[in-house]
C-alpha cells in the first residue's frame, strides 16, 4: 500500500506541469504527418546584426498537397472551424509567456518569444493574426514543422531580422492567408517586399540569393551539398514520417528498412568525410536539411522502439549540430516534442489487442527459453530460484495462450467468417494441434522444473532436461508459426470492422480475462516494449467503460515498478490516477 501511495504521489507531481484543459485539447487533436499542434501560440523575434539585402520578386508557392500530408518541403495545415466574429486583419494582442530555448551566447542573433493563451477558452475568443508588417521578414507555423525549422536554421544563418509566430490550431486566419499558402500549409514566408512563399525549397533558396554570405553552398562542395540535400529531402524526410506517425504493419514493414537504408546511407558519408560538418569543415545545406530530423531522431526510439544512435560518427555529429549557433538557436526542446507526439500520433485501432497478446506470447516464449537454457548451461547461481519463476512465467504462458485461443474462437472468429466465409478453418484447426501439445508437454516440463526446485540441481543439465528445453523451442516455434499466419490472414478482416463493433470485441475480451485479470494483465504488459504497452492500454480504455477502467489503472499501478508506472502514465495521461 505504501509503495502504491508512494506511485501515485509521484505521478501526481510528474503531470502538476501539465494543464487539465490542454491534455484535454490534446487528446483528441489529430495532425497531418508533421501539420497542426495544439500548443499555445507564439510569436518569436530574431534581430539581425547584418542588414538586409534588397528583395527579388517572391517565390511561386510550392503546388497543391494533399490535405493531412506532409511533403518534402511543406506540412500542411488542417483547414480552420472556428468561426470568425471579428475582422481578420486587426491586430493581435499578445501577452508575455516562458521562452523557448534559451539565447545561445556566442549566436549574433538575440531570441525572445512571447505567446498568447491557450486554455479551454471559446474558439471564437482566438486571437487572430495581425496584418503582417512589410519590410522584414514574417514566418508563419504551425507546431513542431521540420520545414519550418529549415527556414529558421537558414534565417538565423543568414542573420535575417523576422518576426516567427506560431499559430493556434483554431486560429482564425488573416485575409492574405489563402493568397500566401493556397494548398495551406506551413512554413509560410512574407519577405521585406510582401510577397509570400510556403515553399521551404523555394524559401532557402531565395535566401541564399539575398544573402550572399554566409553561404549554404561553400565552394568545392556546392555540387555534392546540392545532392545530398535532395537526396535527405526525397528519402530521409518520408521515411521517418512514416515509421514515426504510420499505425498500419504494412507501412512499418515497408519503411523501417528505408529508414534504416538512408541513415546507413549518412552514417557511410560521415565516416568519409574530413571535418566536423556533414561534407567537410563547413556548415551546409546538407547541414540545414538534416538538423531537423537527426534533433527528431529520439522521437522514432522512445515511440517506435528504434535506436540508430550506436555509430560513434552519428553521435559526434549529431553534437555538432546542436552547438552549432544557427541550429541551436532555433532547436525545439526535446521534452517538448516528446508531450506533443504523446497525443499527435496516431494510435492503431482497438482491435489491435488480438496482435499485441502475440507480441506477449512470443516474448514471453523466448523469456522461457532463456531461462531455460541459462538452466541446461549452469549459468544461475541458484538454479532453484531460477526454476520456480521459470515454472511461473511457463504456466502463465501456456494459461495465457489458452485463453487467446478461447476468446479467438468463440468471440471473433464466428464474426470473421461471417465477413469472409472460411477464412478461419485454418486457425480453427491449428488451434486444436496446438492445445494438443500444450497439453502432453506442459505437465512434462512442469515436472522437471519441479525436480530443480526440490534440490535435483544437477537435473537441469541433464540429456533429458535439453531434451524437454528441445521441445520448448519446437513449441514456441509452431505457435509464433500459427500467429504468423493469423496476422497475414485474418488482421486484413478486422481492420474492416466498424467502430462499434470493434469496441464491442474487445470490451468481451476484456471479460474474457476478467476472472484472471490480476494474474495476465501484468504478465501481458511484462511481455510488451513501453510503446505497446500504452497501445494495450490505450485499447481497453477506448472500450471497456468506466468503472472497469478504473481497475486496470489500480491494478496497473499496484503491479508495475514506479519507473514503468510513471513512464507508462506519461505516454498515456488517461492511465494516471
Amino acid at each position: 500500500m505504501q509503495a502504491l501511495k508512494l506511485k501515485i504521489k509521484t505521478s501526481v507531481d510528474n503531470l502538476k506541469l501539465k494543464s487539465k484543459a490542454t491534455f484535454s485539447k490534446l487528446k483528441r487533436q489529430s495532425i497531418a504527418d508533421f501539420g497542426a499542434v495544439t500548443i499555445p501560440e507564439t510569436v518569436e523575434t530574431t534581430t539581425a546584426t547584418e542588414p538586409l539585402s534588397a528583395a527579388p520578386a517572391a517565390t511561386k508557392p510550392s503546388a497543391a498537397v494533399a490535405s493531412g500530408v506532409a511533403t518534402a518541403e511543406s506540412a500542411v495545415v488542417p483547414a480552420v472551424a472556428a468561426p470568425q466574429t471579428t475582422p481578420l486583419d486587426t491586430a493581435a494582442p499578445v501577452v508575455p509567456a516562458a521562452a523557448e530555448p534559451s539565447p545561445v551566447a556566442d549566436v549574433a542573433a538575440t531570441v525572445t518569444e512571447t505567446a498568447t493563451a491557450s486554455t479551454v477558452a471559446p474558439v471564437a475568443a482566438a486571437p487572430q493574426v495581425s496584418a503582417a508588417p512589410v519590410g522584414k521578414y514574417n514566418l508563419y507555423s504551425r507546431g513542431f514543422c521540420p520545414f519550418t525549422q529549415q527556414v529558421r536554421i537558414a534565417l538565423a544563418f543568414k542573420g535575417a531580422d523576422v518576426n516567427f509566430t506560431r499559430l493556434l490550431p483554431n486560429q482564425a486566419l488573416p485575409s492574405w492567408w489563402s493568397e500566401a499558402s493556397p494548398d495551406n500549409s506551413v512554413p509560410v514566408l512574407q519577405f521585406p517586399d510582401g510577397s509570400f512563399s510556403n515553399s521551404s525549397v523555394g524559401i532557402i533558396e531565395r535566401l541564399e540569393q539575398e544573402f550572399s554570405t554566409p553561404t549554404l553552398y561553400p565552394a568545392g562542395i556546392k555540387a555534392e551539398a546540392k545532392e545530398w540535400a535532395t537526396t535527405i529531402r526525397q528519402q530521409l524526410f518520408p521515411a521517418f514520417n512514416k515509421v514515426l506517425m504510420g499505425t498500419n504493419p504494412d507501412v512499418q514493414a515497408e519503411f523501417r528498412p528505408k529508414l534504416k537504408a538512408i541513415i546507413d546511407k549518412i552514417v557511410d558519408q560521415l565516416h568519409k568525410r574530413e571535418g566536423a560538418y556533414f561534407l567537410g569543415t563547413e556548415f551546409s545545406i546538407a547541414d540545414l536539411v538534416l538538423a531537423p530530423i537527426l534533433q527528431r531522431l529520439q522521437l522514432v526510439t522512445y515511440f517506435r522502439g528504434l535506436d540508430y544512435f550506436g555509430d560513434v560518427k552519428l553521435q559526434e555529429y549529431i553534437e555538432t549540430l546542436n552547438e552549432t549557433p544557427a541550429v541551436s538557436s532555433v532547436a525545439y526542446p526535446f521534452q517538448e516534442m516528446k508531450k506533443f507526439f504523446v497525443s499527435a500520433i496516431p494510435k492503431a485501432k482497438p482491435i489491435s489487442i488480438g496482435k499485441l497478446q502475440h507480441t506477449a506470447i512470443r516474448a514471453q516464449f523466448d523469456k522461457c527459453i532463456s531461462e531455460a537454457t541459462n538452466l541446461s548451461h549452469g549459468f544461475v547461481e541458484d538454479p532453484a530460484v531460477t526454476a520456480v519463476a521459470l515454472q511461473k512465467r511457463f504456466k502463465s504462458l501456456v494459461t495465457l495462450v489458452r485463453k487467446h485461443s478461447h476468446f479467438e474462437d468463440h468471440l471473433l472468429y464466428p464474426v470473421f467468417d461471417s465477413m469472409k466465409p472460411g477464412a478461419t478453418a485454418r486457425p480453427v484447426k491449428e488451434h486444436v494441434e496446438l492445445e494438443a501439445t500444450l497439453d502432453s508437454f506442459e505437465p512434462l516440463f512442469v515436472s522437471a522444473l519441479e525436480r530443480i526446485v526440490k534440490g535435483e540441481n544437477k537435473f537441469g543439465r541433464s540429456d533429458d532436461f535439453k531434451g524437454l528445453l528441445n521441445k520448448l523451442r519446437d513449441v514456441a516455434i509452431e505457435s509464433k508459426i500459427h500467429m504468423h499466419s493469423e496476422e497475414l490472414d485474418i488482421a486484413p478482416i478486422a481492420q474492416t470492422l466498424d467502430a462499434e463493433k470493434e469496441g464491442e470485441l474487445v470490451a468481451q475480451i476484456h471479460r474474457e480475462f476478467k476472472s484472471i485479470n490480476d494474474e495476465m494483465l501484468p504478465f501481458i504488459l511484462d511481455g510488451l516494449a513501453p510503446e505497446d504497452r500504452m497501445q494495450y492500454l490505450h485499447n481497453l480504455e477506448k472500450t471497456i467503460g468506466a468503472s472497469n477502467w478504473m481497475d486496470v489503472k489500480i491494478l496497473v499501478s499496484k503491479k508495475l515498478a514506479l519507473a514503468d508506472w510513471n513512464d507508462l502514465t506519461f505516454r498515456l495521461p488517461a492511465l494516471a490516477l
